[in-house]
């Protein structure tokens, strides 16, 4: 968990210095930065726990 939340942290600061050179270079009020990710990591919400399927289908 400490290596996912590590990686959190740092798109935060990556995310965080695009903006600022938005902002120094003056255009930051006419541009939009739009972020997208998937689902996540489930961190033992609804005791899930990783990447992994959660639906198995019958062949």
């Amino acid at each position: 968990m400490r290596r996912y939340y590590h990686l959190i942290s740092g798109m935060d600061a990556a995310i965080s210095m695009v903006l600022a050179k938005l902002e120094e270079a003056g255009v930051a009020d006419n541009n939009l930065v739009i972020y997208t990710s998937d689902n996540g990591y489930h961190c033992g919400d609804q005791v899930l726990q990783g990447k992994c399927c959660l639906m198995i289908l019958p062949l």
